[in-house]
């Protein structure tokens, strides 16, 4: 399975300033175009991008948030809604702050059958919402049981008073869309799920231990030893050194001739 399309989601949080399109750049790099779901309250308009491929979603609910600078789980119930409003492609969710540094996970989509639900790290009660792959028709299956407007969809998900304790205090619902994913996952009949990279401590595709605290060993970088490149919020200048070396890279760490 190819992967046609990463689609991202923000909502004027000022962290992820530029963020998107630091990923049209990237994902350009490696044939793979991108999509923006921006969350709009009405307040933020001025915040969403001018150009490349954007579906602005209204927020209307008048349900518990946090707003910005801290992290929205408004803006996380748009990463499991978003996949549904590009029909006839194959896309990829995965955060605003996550960047690949390697082909590792693209090169092991890859390798699965066509109507998967891929994942990076899954279980049968938890899917971590990011790097999570799958057709259209997969994704709308999937969340066939929520409402389709976004505005709904974000009060009824309030309104199951879903467990997220797991989740600690982050934020304000913080989890919702992950704990909600993953019970739509289990209630999809046939579904094909797949975890792409068996050994997740070796590959992990979330933060890199060291390669944010510290600078990346040049040559592991080249190799695609590093999976990710997990931005620690503020974006710091060793990150965006890291981002501009990937970014030059030729031939693009891992990619496959």
């Amino acid at each position: 399975m190819n992967i046609d399309r990463v689609v991202l989601v923000w909502d004027g949080n000022p962290f992820y300033d530029g963020f998107y399109e630091m990923h049209r750049k990237l994902w350009a790099k490696l044939g793979i175009k991108t999509g923006l779901v921006f969350v709009s309250d009405g307040s933020n308009a001025a915040a969403i991008p001018k150009d490349g491929d954007i579906v602005v979603v209204e927020d209307r609910s008048d349900v518990p948030f946090t707003p910005p600078p801290g992290r929205s789980w408004k803006a996380t119930m748009a990463i499991i809604h978003g996949p549904c409003l590009f029909p006839g492609e194959v896309t990829m969710v995965t955060g605003m702050d996550q960047f690949p540094a390697s082909c590792r996970f693209i090169n092991a989509v890859a390798e699965i059958p066509d109507g998967s639900l891929v994942t990076c790290i899954g279980s049968p009660t938890h899917i971590t919402t990011n790097h999570i792959v799958a057709h259209h028709n997969e994704w709308s299956r999937i969340m066939s049981p929520a409402p389709s407007d976004f505005t709904e969809l974000i009060e009824w998900t309030w309104d199951q008073d879903l467990d997220v304790t797991g989740y600690g205090d982050i934020a304000i619902g913080w989890g919702n869309d992950e704990v909600l994913f993953a019970q739509l996952v289990r209630a999809c009949e046939n579904l094909n799920v797949v975890t792409a990279i068996e050994n997740y401590q070796e590959d992990w595709l979330d933060r890199v231990i060291g390669i944010t605290q510290k600078v990346p060993d040049p040559q592991k970088l080249r190799d695609g030893f590093y999976s990710e490149l997990h931005i620690r919020l503020p974006l710091s200048g060793l990150d965006r050194q890291t981002f501009n070396t990937l970014l030059a890279a030729k031939p693009f760490p891992g990619a496959r001739s």
